[in-house]
């Protein structure tokens, strides 16, 4: 055997996948475009796959997509809330992540929500609507986190969009303002 070959086969793994002929036909054509290898883009998506997953298990995140998958995932989840679980709130099915906002509605002893409205790294504002709206305008949409209390100072985050609409000059305040598209939940 070859000395490349034998470091292929011991060293190298295949990694390989099948699309639709037009669709890869673009791909390829696109990366001739930008002068740049097919390879090169592959590996450049697959290392900021895995520091995206490096980055939530630092940081002690859930995916919500994941959630919503992984029945294994899902149940290793709610055993970590139940592990939160001071008072017995959490006890019982919790369904999937899309209620977790009204279960943490039902079932929360604290809740507020945080945005980010100027600082596309910083979560730790807590909102003032007349400044959004001086800054951002009628129906802004921000990242943000609901934190709510379930045990005696111990929280959950759940991080997402955030969407204010109907602004009230009168009052100086957003007529409707929900969370949506979450993307993931910190236990704190």
């Amino acid at each position: 055997m070859r000395p490349q070959d034998k470091y292929n086969k011991e060293k190298m793994t295949i990694i390989s996948a099948r699309f639709q002929n037009d669709f890869a036909n673009k791909f390829k054509q696109a990366c001739k475009s930008l002068g740049i290898s097919q390879a090169d883009v592959i590996r450049d998506a697959m290392n900021q796959t895995i520091e995206k997953a490096k980055a939530m298990e630092n940081n002690n995140m859930y995916s919500t997509t994941k959630l919503s998958t992984d029945e294994s995932y899902f149940n290793q989840f709610i055993q970590k809330l139940k592990d939160y679980d001071d008072f017995g709130k959490f006890k019982g099915y919790f369904g999937r992540y899309e209620d977790f906002e009204q279960k943490f509605d039902d079932l929360n002893t604290s809740r507020e929500v945080y945005v980010d409205a100027f600082d596309e790294d910083d979560f730790e504002t807590q909102y003032n609507e007349k400044e959004i709206h001086e800054k951002l305008g009628d129906n802004p949409i921000v990242n943000g986190y609901a934190e709510v209390e379930v045990g005696t100072g111990k929280y959950v985050k759940l991080y997402g969009k955030y969407y204010f609409e109907d602004y009230d000059e009168d009052c100086e305040c957003y007529q409707m303002c929900s969370f949506g598209n979450y993307y993931a939940v910190d236990l704190d």
